[in-house]
């Protein structure tokens, strides 16, 4: 017997991971930052980044090693241009974006940064950076 095939929109997929996530216990703000990537990262062909990883996410929170509404825990060093930040056990797609805030001015005054987030929660890869703040 074949399985049917079912075809949602990215915008329902959105839709449904921010319900997931906000009944888990997040914030709005947070759980729209943190919904579109797993469906970005689907439709970029990055799988193992994408919707897939929900259940995972859910579980981290009920099973309290995830903490909705909880930003980048700390510095772990500070080197000037080479910092080591912790993740914590926030969302790691608000962490890494809370991070590469903090990067994009401190590159600022030295011209540049390296830097490395310990302990990251799921959809740490390729955080948002606005293109304008890179400028």
């Amino acid at each position: 017997m074949a399985t049917a095939m079912h075809f949602f929109s990215d915008v329902r997929l959105r839709r449904v991971i921010r319900t997931l996530l906000e009944r888990a216990g997040g914030k709005p703000a947070e759980t729209a930052q943190v919904a579109g990537h797993p469906v970005d990262a689907n439709l970029r062909g990055h799988d193992s980044h994408g919707v897939g990883m929900i259940p995972h996410c859910v579980h981290n929170v009920t099973h309290e090693t995830m903490h909705p509404n909880t930003g980048l825990a700390l510095v772990l060093r500070d080197g000037g241009a080479v910092m080591l930040f912790d993740g914590g056990p926030g969302f790691g797609r608000r962490v890494g974006a809370e991070m590469m805030e903090r990067l994009i001015g401190r590159a600022r005054e030295p011209g540049a940064v390296v830097a490395a987030l310990a302990r990251p929660r799921t959809y740490t890869a390729r955080p948002a950076v606005p293109r304008p703040a890179l400028t």
